[in-house]
This record gives C-alpha cells, sequence and structure tokens, in this order.
C-alpha cells in the first residue's frame, strides 16, 4: 500500500521564509522496523521456546536417568542452552523495543551484547575443553593447557564487547576473526591428537587379544571422529552462508536466521555426540 502525502507553502507577498518539519515513517499497525528487520522479534522468540524445549530435554536425561553419572564437564555443557535462551530472550526484547518506540535504548543495547558475548564464550569454551578430552580422555588437563584454554574466553569476551558494542576500528573486526579461526584450529588440532592416542590404545588391546569394542576406549573414539566430522561441516557451512548471504543484505533476518539455526545445530549434535549413557565412558570425579 502506498500513500502519496503532499506539502504545500503559500506565500503573500515578497520576502524569505523558513520552513522546517519533522516526519517519522512508519509501517502499518506503527511498525518502525523495516521488512528486512520485520520478522526478527518472532524468530528470536521462536528459537528462545526451541532452546528451553532442549534445556528441559537435556536436563530431563542427565538429573534423571543419569544422575549419578555426572560430571563436572557436563553441568558445563547444561549451562550452553541457559546462555542460548538469555541470547536469544535479549534479542527479542532488542527488536521489540525497535519496533514499539523507533530506536534502542543504550542499556538494551548493552544488555543484548553481553548476552552474546557470554554466550559465544560459554559455546566455544565447550567446544575447546571437549575437543581437550577433559573428563573423557584424561582426568586433568596440563596446565598450560588450562591457561589457553581460559585466555581465548577472556579474549573472546574483550573482542566481542570492543567489536559489536564500541564499535571500534576494523582491526577490533580482524583481531575477533582471527581468535575465532586459532579458537577452531586448537579444537580440531586437540580432537586429531585425541583420535591418534585412541588409535594407539585400540591397537594396543587387540595386541594383548581384546576385544576393543568392548571397551570405553572404542566408544570414545567414535565420538572423537564424529566430533571431527561435526566441526568440519559446522565451518563448511559457514564459509557456504557467508558467501550465499552476500546476495541478501537486504533481508537481515534471514542471515540471522541461518547464523542462529547452524548454531543450534552444532550444540544439539555436539550434546547428543558426548552425552552421558548407561555404559559411561567418562571419567567420574570419584
Amino acid at each position: 500500500k502506498k500513500n502519496i502525502l503532499t506539502w504545500g507553502v503559500v506565500m503573500c507577498g515578497f520576502g524569505l521564509a523558513d520552513v522546517s518539519m519533522t516526519y517519522t515513517l512508519m509501517n502499518p499497525g506503527g511498525q518502525h522496523l523495516d521488512t528486512g528487520h520485520e520478522p526478527l522479534p518472532v524468530m528470536f522468540l521462536v528459537l528462545m521456546v526451541v532452546w528451553i524445549l532442549l534445556l528441559f530435554l537435556q536436563s530431563g536425561h542427565g538429573y534423571m536417568w543419569h544422575a549419578s553419572r555426572i560430571t563436572v564437564l557436563h553441568r558445563i555443557m547444561f549451562a550452553v542452552p541457559i546462555f542460548q535462551v538469555v541470547h536469544n530472550a535479549t534479542g527479542m526484547y532488542k527488536w521489540n523495543t525497535m519496533s514499539v518506540i523507533g530506536y534502542i535504548p543504550n542499556w538494551v543495547q548493552i544488555l543484548h551484547v553481553a548476552a552474546m558475548t557470554f554466550n559465544q564464550a560459554a559455546t566455544f569454551g565447550t567446544l575447546l575443553l571437549l575437543a581437550r578430552g577433559w573428563l573423557i580422555t584424561r582426568r586433568h588437563l596440563p596446565t598450560s593447557e588450562k591457561q589457553t584454554t581460559a585466555t581465548c574466553v577472556v579474549l573472546l569476551v574483550v573482542l566481542n564487547i570492543a567489536y559489536r558494542y564500541y564499535s571500534l576500528s576494523n582491526f577490533s573486526f580482524f583481531a575477533l576473526a582471527i581468535l575465532y579461526m586459532t579458537i577452531l584450529a586448537l579444537i580440531l588440532s586437540s580432537v586429531a591428537r585425541n583420535i591418534r592416542e585412541l588409535k594407539m590404545q585400540i591397537m594396543i588391546l587387540r595386541q594383548a587379544d581384546i576385544d576393543p569394542t568392548a571397551t570405553p576406549a572404542h566408544l570414545k573414539s567414535i565420538m572423537y571422529r564424529r566430533y571431527q566430522l561435526i566441526l568440519f561441516a559446522f565451518v563448511c557451512t559457514k564459509i557456504f552462508l557467508e558467501m550465499v548471504l552476500l546476495f541478501l543484505r537486504n533481508y537481515p533476518w534471514i542471515t540471522n536466521f541461518f547464523s542462529e539455526v547452524v548454531d543450534m545445530i552444532l550444540c544439539v549434535a555436539v550434546g547428543y555426540t558426548f552425552r552421558l549413557r548407561s555404559n559411561n565412558p567418562f571419567n567420574t570425579e570419584q
């Protein structure tokens, strides 16, 4: 629907006149968002509901059926959906606020950036711990690996805030991109190391005439091979989406939707791979 508005100024006699007008262009129904951003509040609402359901499923599976087998690592994994729920809730509130009043208050922007930042830190920090093999192939991590993991998480928080809130120069963007690539490289190299070590264990078991398929080493090897495949699929999908979405810049909600869905699939696939089982392959705290 198009409305044509006409202004007319009538001057009597000679002279000069200053005319100033203030106007706000809005979509039907008082909507301040354009068509490219209008679906965002509903999109974040749907994603938040899905994450809440996933959180209940994960908690029920862990605390109702495998409560005696839960490790500290799995408690950390339970925190990832919580951060995702908060992230999507703040995203929904941010775009709802923009839709109603036409701008985003500073405190709302801070809240959204903080939720997004800590969500990224929780997700990639957990992926890194899983790749290191903490409480899976090793009971304790070396001090150097603890320091590296903590440094990556802290830098992820600092650079996300610098880029998303303070909008610093392109340096912060490139630094953040390099950090993500470094974390992914650390994850993939750690996964490859665990696969090699588990392969050696399986070879030793076979030489001792022990069926490796009945041992935790075999199950751990399957988990890490699946983890490696999931990570390669995640990286390839992200690269492919970045190329395709270049042609859809006028529809930011599509970019946000596919980015959130890919992250959700990653978390669900990794969570399912390292789920608690009756034949517990994870190191306990005892």
